[in-house]
Protein backbone atom coordinates (compact mmCIF):
# COMPACT_ATOMS: atom_id res chain seq x y z
CA UNK A 1 0.00 0.00 0.00
CA UNK A 2 1.31 3.45 -0.87
CA UNK A 3 1.75 6.14 1.54
CA UNK A 4 0.69 9.46 1.10
CA UNK A 5 2.81 11.16 2.99
CA UNK A 6 6.15 9.31 1.35
CA UNK A 7 7.85 11.76 -1.19
CA UNK A 8 10.98 9.44 -1.71
CA UNK A 9 9.61 7.99 -5.06
CA UNK A 10 8.55 11.83 -6.17
CA UNK A 11 11.88 13.12 -5.35
CA UNK A 12 13.28 9.96 -7.42
CA UNK A 13 11.32 10.19 -10.61
CA UNK A 14 12.21 14.54 -10.68
CA UNK A 15 15.86 14.47 -10.00
CA UNK A 16 17.95 15.14 -12.98
CA UNK A 17 21.60 13.59 -13.20
CA UNK A 18 24.04 14.95 -15.96
CA UNK A 19 24.09 11.61 -17.79
CA UNK A 20 20.12 11.97 -18.41
CA UNK A 21 20.26 15.81 -18.79
CA UNK A 22 22.47 14.94 -22.05
CA UNK A 23 20.44 12.00 -23.59
CA UNK A 24 17.19 14.49 -23.34
CA UNK A 25 19.56 17.49 -24.57
CA UNK A 26 20.53 15.36 -27.61
CA UNK A 27 17.17 14.42 -28.60
CA UNK A 28 15.91 17.49 -28.18
CA UNK A 29 18.76 18.75 -30.16
CA UNK A 30 18.50 15.96 -33.16
CA UNK A 31 14.47 17.46 -32.80
CA UNK A 32 14.92 21.25 -33.83
CA UNK A 33 18.57 21.17 -35.87
CA UNK A 34 16.23 20.92 -38.93
CA UNK A 35 14.08 23.48 -38.25
CA UNK A 36 18.02 25.66 -37.92
CA UNK A 37 17.68 25.43 -34.21
CA UNK A 38 20.35 24.46 -31.29
CA UNK A 39 20.40 23.78 -27.98
CA UNK A 40 22.40 23.80 -24.38
CA UNK A 41 22.53 22.62 -21.12
CA UNK A 42 22.60 25.00 -18.48
CA UNK A 43 21.75 25.82 -14.83
CA UNK A 44 22.15 23.52 -11.71
CA UNK A 45 23.12 20.24 -13.40
CA UNK A 46 25.58 21.11 -15.48
CA UNK A 47 27.40 22.94 -12.67
CA UNK A 48 26.54 20.49 -9.66
CA UNK A 49 25.80 17.21 -11.93
CA UNK A 50 22.07 16.88 -10.86
CA UNK A 51 19.19 18.60 -9.59
CA UNK A 52 16.29 17.70 -7.68
CA UNK A 53 14.21 20.21 -9.23
CA UNK A 54 14.43 21.12 -13.22
CA UNK A 55 16.43 20.97 -16.18
CA UNK A 56 17.43 23.84 -17.84
CA UNK A 57 18.13 23.96 -21.48
CA UNK A 58 18.72 27.11 -23.44
CA UNK A 59 17.71 27.47 -27.20
CA UNK A 60 18.66 29.72 -29.81
CA UNK A 61 18.50 30.21 -33.48
CA UNK A 62 21.16 29.40 -36.23
CA UNK A 63 23.00 31.42 -37.70
CA UNK A 64 21.74 35.09 -36.19
CA UNK A 65 18.00 33.92 -37.63
CA UNK A 66 15.13 35.71 -35.52
CA UNK A 67 14.04 33.18 -32.98
CA UNK A 68 10.26 31.53 -33.75
CA UNK A 69 9.17 29.75 -30.71
CA UNK A 70 6.10 28.83 -32.31
CA UNK A 71 8.33 26.47 -34.51
CA UNK A 72 10.42 25.81 -31.48
CA UNK A 73 7.49 24.98 -29.39
CA UNK A 74 6.16 21.77 -32.29
CA UNK A 75 9.76 20.05 -32.09
CA UNK A 76 9.25 19.80 -29.03
CA UNK A 77 6.13 18.48 -29.02
CA UNK A 78 7.51 15.90 -31.37
CA UNK A 79 10.55 15.47 -29.12
CA UNK A 80 8.37 14.20 -25.96
CA UNK A 81 8.33 17.14 -24.01
CA UNK A 82 4.84 18.49 -22.74
CA UNK A 83 4.53 22.70 -22.12
CA UNK A 84 3.18 22.90 -18.77
CA UNK A 85 3.64 26.92 -18.17
CA UNK A 86 4.44 29.62 -20.97
CA UNK A 87 4.53 33.23 -18.93
CA UNK A 88 6.36 34.67 -21.64
CA UNK A 89 9.35 37.10 -21.47
CA UNK A 90 11.16 37.24 -18.37
CA UNK A 91 10.56 40.34 -15.83
CA UNK A 92 13.80 39.87 -13.65
CA UNK A 93 15.86 40.16 -16.25
CA UNK A 94 17.63 42.75 -18.46
CA UNK A 95 18.53 40.49 -21.48
CA UNK A 96 15.78 39.63 -23.83
CA UNK A 97 14.76 35.84 -23.63
CA UNK A 98 11.03 33.95 -22.72
CA UNK A 99 11.14 31.65 -20.37
CA UNK A 100 8.87 28.18 -19.93
CA UNK A 101 7.88 25.22 -18.24
CA UNK A 102 8.14 21.57 -19.67
CA UNK A 103 7.63 18.18 -19.12
CA UNK A 104 9.68 15.60 -19.99
CA UNK A 105 8.71 11.91 -19.04
CA UNK A 106 7.68 13.46 -15.47
CA UNK A 107 10.27 15.67 -14.78
CA UNK A 108 10.35 19.33 -15.10
CA UNK A 109 12.43 20.97 -18.16
CA UNK A 110 13.14 25.11 -18.11
CA UNK A 111 13.40 26.25 -21.81
CA UNK A 112 14.81 29.54 -21.81
CA UNK A 113 14.27 30.96 -25.39
CA UNK A 114 17.20 33.31 -26.22
CA UNK A 115 17.97 35.43 -29.37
Amino acid sequence: MNNPLDTTKQVETSMWTLDEAIAVTRIIETHIIPADYHCALGGEVLHKGSSDKDLDIFIYPHNGRSLNPSLVRLKLQLAGCKCCFAPGHSENSNDIKVIELWDYKGKRIDFFFVA
